[in-house]
């Protein structure tokens, strides 16, 4: 790791001030109408559950995990190696996985 400190007193680049204001005008409105946007806050509620919930589950039944994985656990430990897979999934994966373990029986008519 270096230890470097910088001689400069300010900024070497920065925004114009006009660019600046411009730019804290886009961070205003991106924050106002859509990071906070309801329902942006709906799906990443919606996200933290499925997440959370597949985390539990696996957690507690590690034998629930793909093979690659379950040896993994052997080598990390069982909450690395959930993290690991969740953390490897898309977010249509996640979505399919949560509803067979969640919802078994939709799919069946």
């Amino acid at each position: 790791m270096w230890a470097c400190e910088r001689a400069a007193k300010e900024a070497a680049v920065r925004f114009s001030p006009e660019m600046d204001r411009l730019k804290k005008a886009l961070q205003h409105f991106l924050h106002q109408n859509v990071y906070r946007h309801h329902r942006v806050l709906i799906m990443s509620e919606k996200a933290r559950r499925f997440v959370t919930d597949l985390y539990n589950a696996y957690s507690g039944n590690p034998a629930m995990l793909p093979p690659r994985f379950q040896e993994w656990s052997k080598q990390t430990g069982v909450p690395r190696a959930v993290a690991d897979y969740i953390a490897g999934m898309t977010d249509r994966y996640c979505q399919d996985e949560y509803r067979k373990l969640f919802y078994p029986f939709e799919n069946i008519l």
